[in-house]
């Protein structure tokens, strides 16, 4: 039970909450990125520049096919760069 006497959430239940795991997401993609230049991983997956600083700052998360697009660039699954603990 959590404080206010209801089962824990989701996110209670794992200790995080959705900016911790946007957050923790931004640092994996940012170290997916290595030396490349956000414009080319933009570009790669049709997005703007802006939105791959927002994904890798933890202020904005991509949608399904923007995340599948990242996760085959990066030869990795979805699970592994969004969802991983």
């Amino acid at each position: 039970m959590n404080k206010k006497g209801n089962h824990p959430s989701e996110y209670e239940a794992r200790g995080t909450t959705p900016h911790m795991r946007r957050t923790l997401t931004g640092m994996r993609l940012r170290a997916l990125r290595g030396t490349t230049p956000q414009y080319k991983i933009a570009e790669r997956i049709g997005v703007s520049v802006s939105c791959i600083s927002m994904y890798e700052s933890g202020r904005r998360t991509p949608g399904d096919e923007k995340k599948r697009r990242l996760a085959d660039l990066y030869s990795k699954s979805v699970e592994e760069i969004f969802f991983a603990d």
